[in-house]
């Protein structure tokens, strides 16, 4: 059988598809104390500093290959998360989220490289007093 709802008015179709948009089924995973991510490649935004580093340096303990996307911080950041973790599988690129050329950049790098990316962890955040607009015109 197949995973596609199937519906006998639009009404129903449309009621799921409103949903289906506010309530989306969960995809995300809580990895339970003793768990492990060997021969998993992870990719952590804006690991450099606070929660993002924790983050990437509790998933290298466990055995991660580790790819901190940062836009400051490299290579020390890294270095310290391989000597916090133990793990020599960390590596670090380069990133401005602001900038969507630097986006397109990391992903081509990553491709080029053949990375194959198992978890993704967007934790890259600011918080700006009042409005601040990047240089494609968005609002950051």
């Amino acid at each position: 059988m197949s995973d596609k709802k199937q519906f006998d008015s639009t009404f129903k179709a449309t009621i799921a598809g409103i949903k289906d948009a506010l309530f989306p089924p969960k995809t995300d995973k809580i990895l339970a104390e003793e768990e492990r991510v060997e021969d998993k490649t992870v990719l952590i935004t804006g690991s450099n500093t606070g929660l993002g580093f924790a983050i990437a340096t509790r998933l290298a303990q466990r055995g991660g290959n580790i790819i901190m996307a940062v836009r400051s911080g490299i290579p020390e950041k890294g270095e310290e998360i391989k000597k916090l973790s133990g793990n020599p599988n960390v590596h670090m690129e380069f990133v401005e989220l602001a900038e969507l050329q630097s986006i397109k950049d990391l992903v081509l790098r990553l491709k080029e490289q053949a990375v194959m990316i198992d978890i993704l962890v967007c934790n890259a955040a600011m918080v700006t007093a009042g409005s601040k607009t990047a240089k494609n015109g968005l609002d950051l």
